[in-house]
This record gives structure tokens, sequence and C-alpha cells, in this order.
């Protein structure tokens, strides 16, 4: 006989905590209409996001637009013909931002701090560039219908190593096949 009266006082204690929840069940909401808003994703963190630019896909575009200006320089060249290009490099381009240093010493201790110099653009603060260290390439493979003659590999040779800084040892240029 327990079971049944088990069974009765279930739905009896449900109503309670049902009543007791009632009391609040503006707050509730509130509680969870705000959990709801921040589970939401917002417009603004994709809009930052997408206005910072991925490094390393800059420095594949500027690598990009200097082997087309040099493809576009070395079509130029008497007797080159068509032209392809294609630079390696170890580094990329790189910015070095100006810096303030500052030196404690206590005794035997000394504590250096090193911040940033930031420069007011607006409404927004950025920080000053000191100098630009440009990429450093490794080697250039140039692939060009007149490279059979020696003038012609000669002077596509001192044109991509004034450009880039390569040595001549570093620089090949190959005849492109017959199409």
């Amino acid at each position: 006989m327990e079971q049944p009266l088990e069974k009765i006082r279930a739905p009896a204690r449900l109503q309670k905590i049902a009543a007791q929840l009632g009391k609040y069940k503006y707050a509730l909401l509130v509680l969870l209409l705000g959990i709801a808003l921040a589970l939401i994703p917002s417009g603004g963190n994709k809009q930052t996001a997408a206005s910072a630019p991925d490094t390393r896909q800059a420095e594949l575009s500027q690598l990009d637009e200097t082997c087309q200006a040099l493809r576009a320089l070395l079509r130029q060249v008497d007797g080159a013909g068509e032209v392809d290009v294609l630079l390696s490099y170890s580094a990329g381009a790189e910015q070095v931002y100006q810096t303030d240093r500052e030196s404690s010493r206590s005794g035997e201790d000394t504590q250096s701090k090193t911040t940033a110099v930031l420069q007011q653009n607006g409404s927004e603060r950025t920080p000053v560039v000191r100098k630009t260290l440009y990429p450093v390439y490794q080697g250039a493979v140039v692939v060009c219908e007149g490279a059979e003659s020696a003038a012609v590999r000669l002077a596509i040779v001192e044109a991509v190593s004034s450009l880039t800084g390569l040595g001549s040892d570093k620089i090949s240029v190959i005849k492109m096949k017959s199409k």
C-alpha cells in the first residue's frame, strides 16, 4: 500500500515546486532571455575579425604582386618574349615599432620595461612604425621564351638581382617550352 501513496505524493511535490517557481517566473524568464542573448553571436565581432588582415595572406598577396610586377618588367626585355616568375622568400615583410624603454635599478637588480609608442589617429591609437623590413628572398626562377640567348639570360639575371638582392647563383633562367 505504500507504493500508491508515493505515487500520490510525487505530483504533490511537483505542484509545490511549480508553485514556488511561479513566484519567480518573471525573474527566470529574464535570466533565460539573457542567457539566450549571450549565446547568440554578435555581428560586431565578425566585422572586427574581417577587418584585421591575415598576416600570412597579406604576405602572399604582396609576394604575388611583386612577381606580377617583375613579370611585366621582364617581358619588356628585348628578346625575352613570354615570361613567368617565381620568387621564394625566407622571411616576409615585417614592421618594427618605436618603443620606449624604462629601467629601474634597486641594488644589484635591474628591471627594464619596454612599451610601444602610440599615436592618436582620430579615435584610434596605433603604434608608431620605426622601419619596415622587406622580404628576404631565397631564390628566383624565371621561365621565358628567349632564354636560349645568353644576352637575354644576363639581362634577366641582372634585373632580378637588382630587384631582390639575390646573387646570380640564386637566380635560374629557363627556356619556356614551345606551345
